[in-house]
């Protein structure tokens, strides 16, 4: 998974790229904020993006089929 796009880009681009891929793929908006989260850690600043990123996660959990 690469987490590098939703790095080096702007938060608004990152958040509608993963808005978007919500619609067919919930499961996948969740391992790729979640991995993105990860990868930012010790990281200093990114307090918007990690904001958002949680937010994605979030609004991704209550997507996924469960069956």
């Amino acid at each position: 998974m690469d987490t590098n796009q939703y790095i080096h880009t702007s938060v608004d681009d990152a958040r509608t790229s993963l808005e978007c891929r919500m619609i067919q793929d919930p499961l996948y908006v969740v391992l790729a904020s979640a991995a993105t989260l990860v990868e930012l850690n010790g990281r200093s600043g990114q307090k918007s993006r990690r904001m958002m990123l949680a937010g994605m996660v979030r609004k991704a959990i209550k997507q996924v089929p469960m069956e």
